[in-house]
């Protein structure tokens, strides 16, 4: 989980390859998946809580498989486990099994998605709304290089936001990307006035996926973490990778 759940929006294609070779009518298959672990970041832990209130979305209840999501209570913050409580629909505590009361389900996880972010604290870098996609690719590779990434990191970077960019100039019209880096990240931002409708993009590839899905997708491949939040004041997508 530590190398997989890395970027959570990975988990859930895993699990679902898991299933459709493991699982069948009469071979029900168990799981235990730790993606929230004390000493993940802030940002990790909040894209963990959207993959967690998505899995109950992802995996029907139909499909023979028994998660198991375990939490440190005594050592992760109260206000973590409040959140397990409202994406799991069932606890098991000091052995004891009951149903979570506070269970949002899909409108939970809509919620989530759908949840602003907040502002970057420190100096934020823009381009021109308009940018050709050539010059998006070289400014992006250009301020990962100066961040220290490697050519390679860069690259990878770079691809997956011009990949963004082009899918979501098709799909809503003037996109502006933003650029800023701190102690942990470099952070290449794509915004724009479309709207997502479905909260699991860029996770396992379905026969309605769009454009802006497959971008999205490769840059959850490519990158560390890619987190994407839409309502109807348009649709943000942030890349990131690691210093």
């Amino acid at each position: 989980m530590a190398a997989l759940g890395a970027n959570p929006a990975r988990i859930i294609p895993a699990w679902r390859a898991f299933v459709e070779t493991s699982c069948g009518p009469d071979v029900p298959v168990r799981g235990v998946g730790e993606p929230i672990w004390v000493g993940r970041g802030a940002t990790e832990i909040v894209e963990c809580q959207l993959h967690e209130s998505l899995l109950n979305m992802a995996v029907g209840p139909d499909v023979p498989l028994w998660l198991l999501c375990p939490y440190d209570v005594d050592a992760l913050d109260p206000a973590v486990i409040e959140e397990a409580h409202r994406s799991h629909p069932a606890v098991i505590q000091d052995e004891n099994y009951r149903g979570s009361v506070t269970y949002g389900g899909a409108y939970h996880a809509g919620s989530m998605f759908g949840r602003p972010f907040a502002e970057p604290p420190g100096h934020v870098d823009r381009l021109p709304v308009g940018t050709p996609n050539a010059q998006v690719h070289a400014w992006v590779r250009s301020m990962a290089a100066s961040a220290g990434l490697t050519p390679l990191r860069c690259e990878q970077l770079a691809g997956a936001t011009q990949n963004v960019v082009t899918a979501a100039a098709r799909e809503a019209g003037e996109v502006q990307v933003r650029w800023w880096q701190d102690e942990s990240w470099v952070v290449a931002e794509i915004r724009d006035q479309g709207t997502i409708g479905d909260p699991m993009v860029g996770r396992p590839p379905g026969a309605a996926e769009t454009a802006r899905g497959r971008a999205i997708r490769l840059a959850n491949a490519l990158c560390d973490l890619v987190q994407v939040r839409s309502a109807s004041g348009g649709t943000a997508v942030r890349v990131r990778c690691w210093r």
